[in-house]
């Protein structure tokens, strides 16, 4: 298999780490406007300016990697569709639908396309619809919440991904999934819930309700019960702390003023050896009144430059999709709308990676 990773920042190169180890896969291009690295093995660095990529630039490979988050979706599309080469889109947080141009794949050549992949949404997805489809059998459900947790005390606020990006995520407002019907929650009401972690047997961690677009696509599929999206530990007081300083700075500033500050101040800590100290150490859902989630692992130091407790989960996640590639039929898919059996060989696969709780 030949696989392009558009985009080369912190996600693609994490990307790129973990599939350099695939044995099936055969080469690996990385695309960005800058060169990241020397060409070596099956990794080859291509310099291309990402405002004029075309169709050329991506024939001759089975699947395409976005990670480029302020390129025109509509248009990256439309190069897949005219090379014939598949799609995994990891440029979320936010999308929670297919693009247009993507709803007419069925029946035209092989390719396929998948958005909305990664940790969350992406293996949350997987994980609320698998046990779902196996506890709804048994017994009767009436809600599912979709937990992050990040256990580890924190120096100083950090975020996975870049400063403008957590604030944008910061100030959405949060929602909830009400047999099906999706509507913004007025209370940020912080509630403790005990939970597994991957340092001690149970955790008992502070959460509060967050915007999560996996709830508006999950409800569609799952409109018989409550979906809620939870923040837990450093995360809920990092988001809380960007909110609140917005909120103060917008009564003396413009609004593009007020988030530069925050930017400013909210710069994420710079990593080294591979040894990250942000991110979130673990996912879970509530199922009812039961609790299963997935701890990361610690990343061993100096072993990875840039997989870390927020690049490691979404590299899984495309390792796990890329081994279902050949069993997934023309057409464009949010992670939940996989068929089934595809949904639980990739979770099989992800688990492995994971420290299992409760599965």
């Amino acid at each position: 298999m030949k696989v392009i990773i558009l985009g080369c920042k912190k996600i693609g190169m994490a990307v790129k780490e973990f599939l350099e180890d695939v044995k099936d896969i055969k080469s690996i291009i990385c695309i960005d406007k800058r060169v990241m690295g020397t060409s070596h093995g099956k990794i080859v660095y291509k310099k291309v300016n990402l405002e004029f990529i075309n169709a050329s630039d991506v024939k001759g490979v089975n699947v395409l990697i976005n990670t480029v988050r302020d390129m025109e979706k509509e248009r990256i599309v439309k190069i897949c569709k005219s090379a014939r080469v598949s799609m995994i889109d990891l440029t979320v947080p936010g999308l929670s639908q297919i693009p247009r141009d993507a709803k007419d794949l069925g029946g035209r050549g092989k390719n396929w396309m998948v958005f909305g992949c990664g940790m969350s949404p992406g293996i949350t997805n997987i994980m609320a619809n698998i046990a779902y489809e196996e506890m709804k059998k048994t017994n009767k459900i009436s809600s599912i919440s979709i937990m992050l947790v990040q256990s580890r005390e924190e120096q100083k606020y950090s975020f996975p991904f870049g400063a403008s990006e957590a604030v944008d995520y910061a100030l959405l407002e949060p929602i909830k999934s009400e047999k099906g019907k999706i509507e913004k929650i007025e209370d940020y009401h912080r509630v403790k819930i005990k939970v597994p972690n991957d340092e001690e047997p149970v955790g008992i961690f502070t959460f509060r309700d967050y915007y999560g677009s996996e709830i508006i696509s999950l409800a569609k599929i799952m409109p018989d019960i409550d979906i809620t999206y939870k923040f837990g530990g450093a995360d809920a007081d990092y988001l809380d702390a960007i909110r609140t300083m917005h909120s103060t700075l917008k009564e003396i500033n413009s609004e593009e003023d007020a988030r530069k500050k925050i930017q400013a101040f909210f710069k994420p800590v710079k990593e080294s050896n591979g040894e990250t100290i942000n991110g979130v150490s673990g996912v879970y859902i509530s199922v009812g009144d039961k609790i299963k989630g997935l701890a990361i692992p610690k990343i061993i130091k100096n072993k990875y430059k840039y997989l870390n407790y927020a690049t490691y989960p979404m590299a899984v996640f495309v390792g796990a999709l890329l081994d279902e590639a050949k069993n997934i039929l023309p057409g464009a898919y949010l992670p939940e709308n996989l068929p089934l059996d595809v949904q639980k060989r990739m979770f099989d696969r992800i688990k492995r990676h994971f420290d299992k709780v409760n599965w």
